[in-house]
């Protein structure tokens, strides 16, 4: 009877221990999609960043454009 019951909670075990395996490998999936978002997203970010310093730097360039040219007709 000792045996049966040590017998069924090894049992009990390795069902838990298998379902929670599967949890962490659902987890584990998820975590590397997230991982892959992450990086594509910091990708976007640098791109969007380095466009907005370029808008910026032609801009300051055409304002010192036209302040010479406005200060030579003058």
């Amino acid at each position: 009877q000792e045996l049966n019951r040590a017998l069924a909670l090894k049992e009990e075990l390795a069902s838990q221990l298998t379902a929670n395996l599967g949890q962490i490998t659902t987890v584990k999936e998820e975590y590397e999609r997230n991982q892959a978002l992450v990086e594509t997203l910091k990708k976007e970010k640098d791109e969007l960043q380095q466009a907005l310093r370029n808008v910026h730097v032609n801009s300051s360039s055409n304002d010192g454009r036209a302040a010479s040219q406005t200060s030579s007709r003058a």
